[in-house]
């Protein structure tokens, strides 16, 4: 533990830090920030539990199997409780729905092997929520009615952007990297250390807005 990069630490901490605001602003959250919280709790427990199976010696790459589907449905409900429009309401709980069932069918069929990264059904998570992010920021610039500064929508949802955008050739080819050198693995997930760290840090900016929708 001791020879990994500061970018590792940084990414425990912010881990800590935002699961710490989380269950502070719980109470007062709105419903879509309280299914974000409750994400963000899951994180950093995937986060930190993947860890100690490291560090034991334990295969821990079926975690981002199980935690996959659970994280895409979670934000596509919060953004969905965004929605004014019933429709896409609707249809994001339905892509949500899907997603989880497709994620079921390539695990049963053995096309993803839990022994491996979830590279297809990560990639395809990652795809639709840059998709989604983007929308929502689009959307808040449109229909502006004050600084979208102060809307906790624009930071979760830049948060977002950042982390998908940044993470989604390190699942697509994850089954690829682990075959490399040690320090060619390390210097790869230092990328990802480094985009959650930033991510985490603008979720928490969207749990301060004085704008909490």
């Amino acid at each position: 533990m001791s020879q990994l990069p500061v970018l590792f630490f940084a990414q425990l901490i912010t881990d800590m830090l935002l699961l710490i605001i989380g269950v502070w602003c719980f109470r007062k959250a709105s419903t879509p920030l309280r299914v974000l919280i409750i994400l963000f709790v899951l994180h950093a427990f995937v986060d930190f539990f993947g860890v100690y199976l490291a560090t034991t010696g334990t295969e821990n790459l079926w975690l981002h199997h199980v935690y996959t589907p659970i994280e895409f449905a979670l934000i596509m409900v919060a953004f969905a409780l965004w929605q004014d429009n019933k429709k896409l309401r609707f249809a994001m709980i339905i892509t949500a729905i899907l997603f989880c069932l497709f994620c079921l069918v390539v695990k049963v069929t053995s096309y993803e092997s839990i022994k491996q990264f979830d590279s297809l059904t990560s990639t395809i998570s990652r795809v639709i929520m840059v998709a989604l992010a983007l929308y929502t920021i689009v959307s808040l610039y449109v229909n502006n009615y004050t600084s979208i500064f102060l809307d906790s929508r624009f930071w979760i949802a830049t948060g977002i952007l950042k982390y998908f955008i940044g993470t989604i050739t390190i699942f697509a080819l994850g089954n690829f990297f682990v075959e490399m050198p040690a320090t060619d693995v390390v210097l790869t997930w230092s990328i990802s250390w480094g985009v959650t760290s930033i991510a985490n840090m603008l979720y928490a900016g969207g749990l301060f807005c004085p704008i909490r929708q």
